[in-house]
């Protein structure tokens, strides 16, 4: 349980009673008399004691993390509780624990902590996480060690396995699409006088049946997006309309030249936001959306058609990464891979990228067959539009506006 013990080779070490001990030792040998020698001896005894005490304890305390969920939505707060009990006759010494803390589920009170646990005593410590950022990360401790009450030694407490918590990627409400998606691929629909949907069992109610609020469940999810399928096809009953459109969305791999590590989460949550919100609008419209995004090597390509298929693509989306690096050769592979799985691919297509840069310019400007069918939502603020084919360029604002560049 835990690791080789080894002297500490920071500043726990406490210098101050060494140098006391040696001179002690020192005055000890050279004028030898009863009160040099008695404080010899006395120091030799305690650092004995202290020796026996902390050898005999540290082997004895347990920490236990109880269970937690595997995913939490964006804004919720989780408890962690943490279990350290002290197994031994003796009390502890300082037990020193440091959690660990991040940006995508962040400490709402970050402490650390030093603690004395008497024997047989249980001590419990609640973490509280406010999810913030969509991804995956581990809580509970960064660092556990116990010292001894001279500073002489440490033990790095090995931990257990600290869980791995996902944050989902939101969908955003109200996201207005008929502009970005012009007049040709319009749908018209009505909403009709089913405004209402009650779901037995749930005592959940739409009011609205267009607009995703935070909160709802897959299964409200899922009867909103059926209720404005069926007002639909009445709609097109109506007027002679057709289905919508084939629509290919993408989640380009290539992240922001950002050194700060927070600021380039911001852009990844912003981008899965933006594509999950965006892709929620156009299946409510009727369209047949694909979404394809790159993930351990490969272009993963799914089909959304019901609400059931967004929350599942939200759960797998939560273990997104993006690409650091332009001169990485994964990168310049997923370009090739990328290029070769959309040679076939008709309908508009919808690259939903961080930044309007060269990385991003790379393979648009390699796509010249249809610029006219390729648009670009850019999610950060660098916008350097230098290609030299002419796309349609558009910004999601941050209040999750789209925005003709």
């Amino acid at each position: 349980m835990f690791k080789k013990f080894k002297l500490p080779q920071d500043d726990t070490t406490n210098v101050p009673f060494i140098l006391i001990v040696l001179v002690s030792g020192v005055l000890a040998y050279t004028k030898p008399d009863h009160i040099t020698i008695d404080l010899f001896c006395l120091l030799l005894i305690s650092i004995v004691l202290d020796t026996f005490h902390f050898f005999l304890v540290s082997k004895k305390i347990e920490m236990v993390i109880e269970p937690v969920p595997s995913k939490v939505q964006k804004a919720q707060q989780l408890e962690v509780i943490i279990k350290v009990k002290n197994n031994s006759f003796w009390p502890t010494p300082y037990l020193h624990i440091f959690p660990r803390d991040g940006y995508r589920l962040s400490l709402k009170e970050k402490q650390n902590y030093c603690l004395f646990l008497g024997s047989g005593s249980v001590k419990e410590l609640a973490l509280v996480y406010e999810a913030q950022l969509s991804g995956k990360q581990t809580v509970g401790f960064e660092d556990v060690f116990l010292k001894d009450y001279l500073g002489l030694y440490r033990r790095t407490i090995t931990l257990p396995d600290n869980p791995k918590i996902k944050v989902l990627p939101e969908v955003r409400e109200g996201l207005e699409v008929d502009e970005f998606l012009g007049a040709g691929t319009e749908i018209g629909y009505s909403r009709g006088s089913q405004n209402r949907a009650k779901l037995g069992g749930e005592g959940e109610v739409a009011e609205d049946l267009t607009a995703y609020k935070e909160g709802d469940s897959p299964k409200l999810l899922h009867w909103k997006i059926f209720a404005q399928k069926n007002q639909l096809l009445v709609r097109q009953r109506e007027t002679g309309k057709q289905d919508g459109e084939s629509v290919l969305l993408i989640l380009s791999p290539i992240g922001s030249h950002i050194e700060e590590e927070k600021l380039r989460y911001e852009l990844q949550d912003r981008s899965l936001t933006a594509s999950l919100s965006l892709s929620y609008q156009l299946v409510a419209k009727g369209h047949q959306v694909a979404f394809m995004y790159y993930q351990k090597g490969n272009w993963i390509k799914a089909s959304l058609k019901y609400a059931r298929e967004i929350q599942y693509l939200r759960e797998k989306l939560a273990s997104y990464e993006q690409l650091e690096s332009s001169k990485d050769r994964t990168y310049r592979g997923a370009l090739r891979a990328f290029l070769k799985g959309i040679e076939k691919e008709q309908g508009l297509k919808i690259v939903v990228a961080q930044d309007i840069d060269q990385a991003v310019l790379y393979y648009l400007d390699a796509w010249r067959k249809k610029p006219e069918d390729i648009k670009l939502l850019c999610v950060g603020k660098a916008i350097n539009k230098t290609s030299t084919v002419d796309i349609e360029a558009w910004q999601v604002t941050k209040d999750y506006e789209l925005k003709k560049l």
